[in-house]
This record gives C-alpha cells, structure tokens and sequence, in this order.
C-alpha cells in the first residue's frame, strides 16, 4: 500500500501521469484492481469477461480519478490516525490460476464469480 502525502505516493502519481503521454496506454481493469498493458488485456479479455470494467487513462489517470476510484472499489484505507493508504494498481494481483479449459467452461456456463460491484454505468 502507498500512503499518500509520501514520496511513494509521488512518484505512484507521477507514474499516472507520465500513462497519458505512451502511445500504447495502460488500461485500469477495476474489477481486478490491476493495470494492464496492451498485451495483458488482451489475455485477460479473453480470460474473464472483464470488457465493461476496463478504463482508458483518460478515466483513472489523474491524483484525483485514481482516489475517488480507489475509494469507491474499497482500495482506498484510512488509518485510524487519519493516514490514507492506497492500494497500488501495479502490484500484480493473484487470479484464480485456471487452465484455457477451465476458462472456456467457467465462461460458458457462467460460474465465473464475480468479486466486485457491477460495472460502472450499470444499475444493480
């Protein structure tokens, strides 16, 4: 975790920042909390049905979309001291380690489980 108001936590912006100058963007899969290069999404796409949760940089890559985002998908903890710590999109999360078999059937009969909130834009 980053606590914010640190170096850390400077240069976890500044790494956001310098997102929206690449040519090849990362996307922000909020399902997942995880970052994903061009490549990687195309792997988790087609692992997991995650198409409405991914975000362009346009959407998470500023101090204040990235916060509101944390908050909102429980990524954001406040100490009991006020401190706030973020959990860093860039840390690689541990999936369910499948096989492409187990990811065709989970997909195909619809026993993938999903961990978070609907997609945003979408009511429950």
């Amino acid at each position: 975790m980053i606590k914010r108001g640190t170096e850390e936590w400077k240069t976890f912006i500044s790494r956001l920042d310098q997102i929206k100058t690449k040519s090849n963007r990362e996307v922000l899969c909020i399902k997942c909390w995880q970052m994903l290069n061009c490549k990687q999404k195309i792997k988790h796409l087609k692992a997991f049905d995650h198409k409405s949760y991914l975000l362009t940089s346009t959407q998470y890559a500023s101090e204040m979309k990235i916060s509101e985002l944390a908050q909102g998908y429980n990524k954001l903890v406040t100490k009991a001291d006020g401190s706030e710590y973020i959990i860093s999109p860039f840390t690689p999360v541990n999936l369910p380690q499948l096989n492409k078999s187990e990811i065709d059937t989970k997909l195909e009969d619809g026993t993938h489980s999903d961990q978070h909130d609907t997609p945003p834009g979408t009511k429950r």
